[in-house]
């Protein structure tokens, strides 16, 4: 399989200001391996093998110590490849920007 090129800084904030446009107002449903791209989502559930495991904002999961901050520490220490090794098989995260 061929690798992606990866973002510049630059094209990564034009993304995600694009992203942010177009949520205003909808619910959202995104898939994301990398957690800056949902950390502003006023729900965060967790998935590992088609199960929820965890569900909360960025900041409450990160309080809860588990699996959401095992891998948001992981990228947030610029370890990117180790966060795409340890996810699991059938292991996601789902975010619902509003959710009832």
């Amino acid at each position: 399989m061929k690798r992606q090129p990866i973002l510049t800084l630059k094209q990564k904030s034009l993304v995600q200001a694009s992203l942010a446009k177009m949520r205003q107002g909808r619910t959202t449903i995104a898939i994301a391996h990398r957690l800056s791209t949902i950390q502003d989502a006023n729900c965060i559930y967790v998935l590992d093998k088609g199960r929820i495991i965890e569900s909360g904002t960025h900041e409450e999961l990160l309080a809860l110590g588990g699996t959401y901050h095992k891998m948001y520490s992981l990228q947030a220490g610029a370890m990117s490849h180790i966060f795409e090794k340890s996810l699991k098989p059938g292991q996601l995260y789902l975010n619902l920007k509003s959710c009832t």
